[in-house]
């Protein structure tokens, strides 16, 4: 009776070996004028092999911009091939601001630009804005032809933040209004601002518009088709009570707030995430077994709400997983003392998941390379039990700005950034002005495929006065970190176990050093 308890207590944990990791970078090109480049959007794979990027800009005819300014902050759509270099590039906008947000490219190799206009916006036909910023929509050929362009909005702001295609026969596009009934928008406003998402056909068409809200505030963070229900997911951000069409609670100041539509836009059921502090989510991809979502957020809570993993500093990446109906499977967090955040999310064949982000920490936490400026791109890769295997710094010495990253090929990376650093760090291209965009390869050997299972292990846990442990050298070295992330017991196995009685009840993660490497666990204090 004793033993098969005792047994039930035991945990074996996946060691993480100390195996030779290599990074190579290479290609790096800056792309950007003498003036200011207001640096947003992403860059994206072609169907051809090349690769298209969308930023802002006040720049007319200098640097790389060989077409003119419209007038206040235009659209620059450029075309890069596999070595970085231009192709071809097209300016849009009007007197005033445009912001580029998202690019998707169809299964007809056209090219769908989702951005914001404030002004009259000049092509065919030319826009006039509802309210003071509408939706704006363009649908272009491979060769960046304009085929058509539109905008949808209110009386007020509208923002967009994402495109969604569903096949050859709708577009999503979310982000969220500050709007009421009017124009465009059919559906009311609930508080300061809501979600916005609108369905259109292939040709621009409007189909659906509706809004989610509470009474204060939501934006739109990402939006993603669930397979499982012929349906989509709007992750949000929210610091609204149970109100408007929302009928989950905050559990702190801000959470993420995911929203399952069917087609027709009407809600099937809503989940809050987040702990007694703020998170906001950045990306969301369906898992590998295909009947969930990883969600890749931010957060700055210590254990709390729905969250179960550690703060380790100002902000962390917050990595979590649910299953189809928005139950939360598990959760990691990964950062140092500063700020830290991740933007981008990729499921790898190898079976492991890259995020893609930004890190103002230097050694600390779970962050083991040194920063180069005020801020740089941090690239993670995860295994899918969510345990760090292996990471990269890279920046200059002033401040790096993550965009977006692809998987070109097996271990080969593009990676796209903001950049306002001069050669410095590892950094080799100097900016064209203010702020450029930084494009640069990354190779890395580093391979989940190093990642094997070893006999240690450890009970009971929860822990009382004692954590003993099973197949480990003595003299091992022992962390234990609080919920803030703080060193509260520096110690080594004796005996195969190690005193806890200094503990106060509370969750916590040791990290143990052995022969086979170093590994790291939650343990929980009664």
């Amino acid at each position: 009776m004793f033993l098969s308890f005792k047994l039930s207590l035991l945990a074996v944990l996946t060691i993480k070996i100390g195996f030779s990791q290599t990074f190579s970078i290479s290609n790096q090109t800056s792309i950007g004028t003498y003036q200011n480049d207001n640096i947003v959007g992403r860059g994206i794979k072609l169907s051809d092999g090349n690769f298209l990027s969308q930023i802002g800009t006040e720049g007319g005819i200098d640097g790389d911009k060989t077409i003119p300014s419209f007038g206040g902050s235009d659209i620059w759509l450029f075309k890069t091939d596999v070595n970085n270099q231009l192709i071809w590039q097209k300016a849009i906008g009007g007197p005033s601001m445009q912001l580029p947000m998202d690019i998707h490219e169809d299964q007809f190799q056209n090219i769908y630009l989702a951005g914001i206009i404030d002004s009259t916006f000049w092509g065919s036909p030319i826009l006039n804005t509802n309210g003071y910023s509408d939706y704006y929509l363009a649908k272009l050929s491979s060769a960046g032809s304009l085929i058509w362009q539109k905008n949808f909005g209110g009386d007020l702001n509208e923002n967009v933040k994402n495109i969604l295609s569903l096949g050859d026969s709708m577009i999503i596009l979310s982000g969220y209004s500050f709007s009421g009934i009017s124009v465009d928008k059919t559906s009311p406003n609930y508080g300061f601002s809501d979600a916005w998402v609108i369905a259109l056909d292939t040709s621009g068409n409007l189909l659906w518009e509706k809004s989610f809200g509470g009474s204060q505030s939501e934006y739109v963070q990402g939006v993603v088709y669930n397979p499982v229900h012929n349906s989509f997911l709007v992750v949000m951000r929210s610091n609204s009570p149970i109100s408007g069409n929302k009928t989950v609670d905050t559990f702190g100041a801000d959470d993420i707030w995911i929203v399952e539509l069917d087609i027709d836009g009407s809600i099937l059921q809503q989940k809050s995430f987040g702990g007694t502090s703020s998170e906001l989510a950045q990306d969301i991809t369906l898992n590998f077994s295909g009947n969930g979502f990883y969600v890749l957020g931010q957060s700055n809570s210590s254990p709390s709400g729905n969250k179960t993993s550690i703060n380790y500093g100002n902000n962390d990446v917050w990595l979590f997983e649910i299953d189809a109906n928005l139950n939360m499977i598990h959760d990691q967090s990964f950062g140092g003392s500063n700020i830290d955040y991740g933007i981008d999310l990729i499921k790898r064949d190898n079976g492991e998941l890259l995020v893609f982000g930004g890190a103002l920490s230097g050694i600390s936490g779970v962050k083991t390379e040194a920063s180069y400026g005020s801020g740089d791109n941090w690239i993670l890769g995860i295994d899918e039990n969510f345990i760090l295997q292996w990471q990269k710094t890279v920046g200059g010495s002033t401040n790096d700005t993550p965009l977006s990253i692809l998987e070109t090929s097996h271990n080969q990376f593009k990676v796209f950034s903001s950049s306002e650093s001069p050669v410095s760090g590892n950094k080799t291209v100097a900016t064209k002005g203010n702020r450029d965009v930084w494009i640069y390869d990354l190779s890395t050997t580093a391979s989940i495929s190093s990642i094997v299972d070893n006999p240690i292990s450890y009970y009971p846990n929860p822990i009382s006065n004692m954590l003993f442990f099973n197949n480990i050298e003595e003299h091992s070295k022992v962390l234990v970190f609080n919920q803030m992330g703080q060193l509260v017991i520096k110690t080594e196995v004796l005996n195969s176990s190690i005193e806890t009685n200094s503990l106060s009840s509370g969750i916590y993660m040791i990290q143990v050093e052995t022969e086979f490497g170093t590994f790291t666990e939650k343990i929980i204090k009664e």
